[in-house]
């Protein structure tokens, strides 16, 4: 992408732009430059310590799966969230080295990126395309991921009092 090549099929142009959002916080972060952090930087948050992924729980994963909706509906896996809730006994041990050793090396898992794309229509009874929204469809897999590192980002907000009390969303 960077050279200007025009990409024309569909699975190269994927992986670019895969490419691009794995690596674009390599590219802008400025780890080691500490005059450059300080020109973005308050004072006050020159002494924040890192956010470390710290193990998840199996409480807490269960806690996750819980929290989950009761749906039928399938991500691109073909795996509906109430076959995961009632499998969770079985699958917990196993979801939880895979957040772990995702969270471990920073990386979220190829397959959990798939998404399946669906319209859902605005307006009803409409047959018009302009009244259709695309909606995106992720696995259930990669709600958890998201749910668990949601959990540790609040948690390491929350305990450097970065976010507002008035801070919603």
């Amino acid at each position: 992408m960077e050279d200007k090549t025009i990409i024309t099929d569909e699975e190269s142009m994927k992986e670019n732009l895969n490419d691009f959002f794995d690596n674009v916080g390599n590219r802008h972060s400025t780890v080691g430059k500490i005059d450059e952090a300080d020109k973005y930087c308050s004072s006050a948050m020159n002494n924040l310590k890192p956010l470390v992924f710290l193990p998840i729980t199996t409480k807490v994963l269960f806690d996750i799966i819980k929290s989950l909706p009761n749906k039928y509906t399938e991500g691109p896996d073909g795996l509906p969230c109430n076959i995961i809730k009632q499998a969770k006994d079985i699958l917990v041990e196993h979801l939880q080295f895979q957040i772990n050793l995702s969270f471990e090396q920073g990386k979220v898992p190829y397959q959990l990126k798939q998404t399946r794309e669906t319209y859902i229509q605005k307006k009803a009874n409409s047959c018009e395309v302009n009244d259709l929204r695309p909606v995106s469809i992720s696995s259930v897999l990669s709600k958890t991921n998201e749910k668990a590192a949601h959990q540790h980002i609040v948690n390491f907000l929350n305990v450097i009092q970065l976010l507002s009390e008035r801070q919603h969303g």
